[in-house]
This record gives structure tokens, C-alpha cells and sequence, in this order.
């Protein structure tokens, strides 16, 4: 019993000086798009169609609406994906008072929501999305 005790504290401490511990935190990998508006204010309650590579996936936000891939918050989306080069984006406000109409290019960058050293990671590009005043006449 008593080498048993030993050999556990043994463990026990090689485990505590190499330091690393790693949660259970997931991320996905994705787009994130931050609207704001001509004024610079983020913008909410947004609708519109994102198509990367032949996939055509369309939100319809009020913040903190979410499903499975996509994920309104206050001020932008995001939106489960992944990879792409470009993408195109048309997005209006619900009243219909700005929009946007373009591509973009993305950039994915690395993510490790437990540290590089607990591996695991996703990928992200995210887009800062200015809206402007629709020419929609209502």
C-alpha cells in the first residue's frame, strides 16, 4: 500500500510541474460580420444571404437568436463554416434603411479557446460590415 502511495504522489506531482491544463471549451470554426452604420453605431436586427463557395446561407437577426450555424448577437452574426476564399454578401436592416451589397475576402485566422498547447482549435475570419442608406423608397 505504501509503494502505491508513492507511485500516485509521484504522478501526482509530474502532472502539477508540467502545468498545462486544458477545459472542455469548443469553438467552431466560421464568419463572424460586425454591421455598423453610417454614423459608426453597430447595427442590429438585420437580414440577408452569405455565400461562400456555392453555399448560400441566409439570417434573418433580432440579437441573441441562434441555431445550430448561425448566431445573432448585438451588432453582427456568426455564421458556422468551414473554409472559403470569398464570399458574397447582401445584407439590409428590417426596416429596410441600410443595406450593403459585396464581397469579401476571407482570412482565416487560427483560434484555441484552451491554448495552443491543449490543440483542438477552429478557424475564424471576421469582417467589420459597414451598412449605408438603402435607395429603397418604401
Amino acid at each position: 500500500m505504501r509503494i502505491l502511495t508513492i507511485v500516485l504522489l509521484a504522478a501526482t506531482s509530474l502532472c502539477a510541474c508540467h502545468g498545462t491544463t486544458c477545459t472542455l471549451v469548443a469553438c467552431q470554426s466560421g464568419i463572424t460580420l460586425l454591421f455598423t452604420g453610417p454614423d459608426g453605431e453597430p447595427v442590429s436586427d438585420v437580414r440577408g444571404t452569405l455565400t461562400v463557395d456555392g453555399t448560400e446561407i441566409e439570417f434573418d437577426c433580432l440579437p441573441d437568436d441562434y441555431d445550430d450555424t448561425i448566431h445573432c448577437f448585438e451588432g453582427g452574426v456568426s455564421v458556422v463554416i468551414d473554409g472559403g476564399e470569398t464570399a458574397q454578401l447582401t445584407v439590409t436592416t428590417s426596416d429596410d434603411l441600410l443595406e450593403m451589397s459585396g464581397e469579401l475576402t476571407l482570412d482565416f485566422e487560427d483560434v484555441y479557446p484552451n491554448g495552443e498547447e491543449c490543440g483542438v482549435g477552429c478557424q475564424t475570419s471576421t469582417h467589420e460590415v459597414m451598412l449605408e442608406d438603402s435607395l429603397f423608397d418604401g
